[in-house]
């Protein structure tokens, strides 16, 4: 097993983990608590264009705004994502999850948001375009622009960046010259020099996914918890009855060392999932606790405690429509 990473019942890994939010049967942008998030995105968005939602406002714009992301995301998934349409892939590497969920005012989600809405007007769009036009995948692959646009607008803010990969001399030399396709084709750096770089690329180690699904605890809401699965991008993490997830503390993402010290999967996981994955899953397998060398390089998985066994549950939530 893979240190550092809590572990559940074999049952819970039977399920595999479900891409995109409307996939899912817990509906976050559903919830009271999760819509409430969107008052400042909604305040940022009216100030910067108060034409932003097309002449009448929807009666709850809260809910609008939470369904409307929703449905950009579910539309990620479908089309970029592990499962995704191989013209959508090739064009680009998804949005990184976060984006959907920083709140903040001037924030990525304001940025994401105000792109897509003026991309529904060039489309001359009404209220209801978003879930029309890219609930479906045939549909939503007409408009692979729309992804593109926000992803520009995201890196021209510096709100979303690309990484920078130094590939140890320690990978195998077929290996790291496949790899380093890998990056490139992603729009990754390769760098000559590991002081230029924001990862460097190791070797595999030892350890694996297992026979247990590995997953860490990011967040509580009654008696849910949101989990990241390990060894899946951001974009797969997901809220669970605290009964099938287990009572461990709470565990929420590390901040960025100056370079992320990573295994050599953290690139074949790109490809497969056309994301870039969480780097604490992919750092060397060591029992020693986090930290940082002298170069602020992080290399080692944080100690946690193993949970107790689970049955798989299933998790229902319902909220006032959008």
């Amino acid at each position: 097993v893979v240190p550092g990473l809590l572990m559940v019942a074999r049952g819970m890994a039977d399920r595999e983990p479900v891409g995109g939010p409307l996939r899912r049967k817990f509906r976050e942008h559903e919830q009271p608590w999760h819509t409430r998030k969107f008052d400042k995105v909604r305040e940022w968005l009216q100030d910067a264009d108060p034409q932003i939602f097309g002449g009448k406002a929807p009666a709850e714009p809260n809910a609008f705004l939470a369904h409307t992301t929703a449905i950009l995301q579910q539309a990620s998934e479908d089309l970029f994502g592990e499962k995704g349409m191989d013209e959508a892939r090739a064009s680009m590497t998804k949005i990184p999850s976060r984006a959907f969920s920083d709140f903040e005012p001037d924030g990525a989600l304001c940025v994401l948001l105000q792109s897509a809405f003026a991309y529904r007007r060039s489309q001359g769009g009404g209220p209801q375009w978003f879930e029309e036009q890219l609930s479906d995948k045939e549909s939503a692959s007409q408009h692979l622009a729309l992804f593109a646009g926000a992803e520009k607008a995201l890196l021209n803010a510096g709100l979303i960046s690309r990484p920078k990969l130094f590939f140890s001399e320690d990978l195998p030399r077929v290996e790291a010259e496949r790899l380093r396709g890998v990056a490139k084709a992603h729009n990754a750096t390769v760098v000559q020099r590991v002081d230029q770089a924001t990862h460097e690329i190791l070797p595999l180690t030892g350890g694996g996914a297992g026979k247990a699904s590995q997953i860490r605890l990011l967040a509580k809401q009654g008696m849910i918890v949101k989990v990241h699965h390990g060894f899946y991008p951001e974009s797969f993490d997901e809220w669970l009855p605290q009964s099938t997830a287990g009572k461990g503390r709470l565990e929420p993402p590390l901040p960025a060392p100056k370079l992320w010290k990573v295994t050599a999967r953290f690139v074949q996981d790109l490809e497969r999932f056309n994301e870039w994955g969480v780097e604490e899953d992919y750092l060397p397998c060591t029992p020693a606790d986090l930290e940082e060398d002298d170069h602020g390089r992080a290399g080692a998985k944080r100690k946690r405690e193993s949970l107790p066994s689970a049955p798989p549950a299933a998790v229902g939530g319902k909220a006032p429509r959008a």
